[in-house]
């Protein structure tokens, strides 16, 4: 059964930063209420870098159609693209 609400409304990342360092969520719960999940988790690709890199919304807004089309991420586009370019 849960327990009564007790997280106030924050009026800043500081005051909500300070609750949780006083706070536990497994407080707010309880053990009844929990329940097993899993979940899988994907590793990061050896020798690969990370990039950001800023588009104009239309840009995007390609990338994405073109990844909804071939069921991959929007990431995974811009990857095949760069590696067509070089």
């Amino acid at each position: 059964m849960k327990k009564e609400n007790n997280i106030p409304k924050f009026k800043t990342i500081m005051e909500e930063s300070d609750f949780w360092d006083e706070n536990s969520p497994l407080d707010l719960f309880d053990e009844s209420d929990l329940k097993e999940v899993e979940f899988q988790v994907q590793k990061k690709s050896p020798g690969k870098i990370y990039l950001a890199i800023k588009l104009e919304k239309s840009t995007f807004e390609k990338i994405k159609s073109n990844a909804t089309k071939r069921h991959i991420s929007p990431g995974k586009v811009v990857e095949n693209l760069a590696d067509m370019y070089l």
